[in-house]
């Protein structure tokens, strides 16, 4: 019998940023945006505040459902109401989304919390790690290089052992316990479990997990009695969406795309530290792109990413509320920045390391393999805020949708429908031919 010695295979896993590719009916320039009239909603962030210190308990639940909304498509400013109106689709089959998740992207994006050291301000965008103690990665480094292998099953037992000590739960950027950190958290750590193979992602066309990967390497160097290569033993995951593209105008943004990609970079071991080495591992480089290419997929039968992506779009908007520079004065969300209640999570301060022991066999008399697994990682909801000019038609088919649809000046939520070009009201300054005039089309 020929056996193959493989290293212990360490691999970090981790999440970061932003949104979920959606497919949609509204195209602007030939960019595919996912806007549709179907279950559109409108919620007015002036009167909302009224609901954050007088509203009713009801109201108030409401509220912390977002009124229904489950994907943010943009903004706009009504100038007449003197108002910043939100827009999105309240889609009754899903999963609404949590206004706690505005609040704390609003607050980080306005910098409320941001620490303050002289002239210096420090600010983080939101995020999360989980991350093993050097020393623990040390201890498996060790094993990994161990030439004892008398007794493989007590070595995997040790490994198992090694790998489940805590690992440090860090946010950054947003409250501890907030609803964002827990999604955030929670996520990172199922990537860990897709990543080694424990939970299973059953999509048409399949999908492999790292682990599978590699474990098909092992047996085919098995069978071909061949030299046992299964890349780099340490890896980090990172989902992220570095840009989000909005079409706008001066007082009206809506969100078209938010590419979503889980990049990869090996990681070493130095003697106080895990640090990068700026380049992918091929088999890690692998599973990234078939992740990327299945996310959509994977949201559906995982519904947390889903979630999860979803929370990156309210993060974008957020930003780019701030960016907009329509609210100079802050006083404008004074109840949403200073008074607003934020339900409180149970966000734990270590989490167990996760492992995968698995053997590895070709036939009875081809040799056998045991190699094992070990994740880390983190989510980041950073991105950049790329615009470009929208198309006069469209902000004013979609305003006139949103504004005229308001049953009221004090209403905070309304439905609202595509409204016939032949009852717009048109201001003319979209056309850029008049300053501040408006017009009924008739």
């Amino acid at each position: 019998m020929k056996r193959f010695k493989s290293p212990l295979t360490l691999a970090f896993t981790g999440i970061v940023t932003l949104s979920l590719l959606f497919t949609g009916c509204l195209h602007d320039r030939g960019i595919r945006t996912d806007m549709s009239y179907d279950n559109l909603k409108a919620i007015s962030l002036r009167e909302l505040q009224k609901v954050i210190i007088h509203g009713p308990e009801k109201e108030f639940v409401a509220l912390k459902s977002f009124y229904g909304l489950t994907s943010l498509y943009g903004f706009l400013w009504d100038e007449e109401g003197n108002d910043l109106i939100l827009f999105g689709k309240a889609d009754k089959e899903k999963e609404a989304l949590n206004f706690d998740d505005f609040v704390v992207s609003l607050r980080n994006a306005y910098c409320l919390n941001c620490k303050t050291e002289g002239n210096t301000v420090f600010y983080s965008e939101p995020s999360c790690t989980i991350d093993p103690d050097p020393n623990t990665m040390g201890l498996l480094n060790k094993l990994n290089t161990s030439d004892n292998e008398d007794n493989q099953t007590n070595r995997g037992r040790s490994w198992e052992e090694i790998c489940a000590r805590p690992q440090t739960v860090g946010v950054f950027g947003i409250p501890f316990n907030s609803h964002l950190a827990s999604l955030m958290v929670n996520a990172d750590y199922m990537l860990k479990d897709i990543t080694n193979g424990h939970v299973k992602v059953e999509i048409e066309g399949g999908f492999k997990s790292l682990h599978q990967l590699r474990k098909e390497i092992a047996e085919e160097s098995l069978k071909n009695n061949v030299s046992l290569h299964l890349g780099s033993p340490m890896n980090r995951f990172e989902f992220t969406a570095p840009s989000s593209y909005f079409r706008n105008s001066e007082k009206f943004y809506l969100l078209y795309s938010q590419p979503v990609l889980l990049v990869t970079e090996e990681q070493y071991l130095s003697k106080s530290s895990i640090s990068g080495t700026g380049k992918p591992d091929s088999l890690a480089q692998e599973f990234a792109d078939s992740f990327n290419t299945s996310y959509e997929e994977i949201s559906k039968v995982h519904p947390m990413y889903e979630s999860l992506m979803q929370s990156y779009r309210v993060f974008s908007i957020a930003k780019a509320i701030e960016e907009s520079q329509l609210i100079t004065d802050t006083s404008f969300f004074s109840e949403i920045l200073n008074h607003y209640p934020l339900d409180q999570y149970n966000v734990p301060s270590t989490l167990p390391g996760k492992s995968m022991l698995d053997n590895v066999t070709y036939k009875t008399d081809a040799g056998s393999n045991i190699y094992y697994m070990y994740s880390c990682g983190g989510v980041n909801l950073g991105s950049k805020v790329l615009k470009s000019p929208v198309r006069a038609m469209k902000e004013m088919e979609i305003t006139n949708s949103i504004i005229l649809a308001r049953p009221g000046a004090g209403s905070v939520e309304w439905n609202a429908e595509k409204v016939n070009a032949k009852f717009w009201v048109l201001n003319i300054n979209w056309l850029n031919l008049l300053p501040k005039s408006t017009l009924f089309v008739k």
